[in-house]
């Protein structure tokens, strides 16, 4: 079982980026990947409350790399930036 304010805090920003950005999917990734289908189920039924229906429901996944996912973009893009 999740806590559920930070489980509400974390569907406002999705329904905020929704809302703002207009995005097809939001990924988590990091140590929230750690808590799988409880996060995403609670965080999904904040968003239901707190949606405003007039667009299609944004996707919520989980990043497939898990908890690496930041620390695996963040090389990536070091390797880019400063390769010769």
């Amino acid at each position: 079982m999740t806590n559920p304010r930070p489980t509400r805090r974390l569907a406002i920003a999705a329904v905020n980026l929704q809302r703002l950005l207009d995005v097809d999917l939001i990924v988590l990734a990091g140590g929230l990947t750690n808590a799988g289908a409880d996060l995403t189920d609670a965080i999904d039924a904040h968003y239901a409350k707190l949606d405003w229906h007039l667009t299609p429901r944004m996707p919520l996944a989980i990043a497939a790399l898990g908890p690496d996912a930041g620390v695996l973009g963040a090389a990536g893009v070091a390797a880019h930036t400063f390769s010769p």
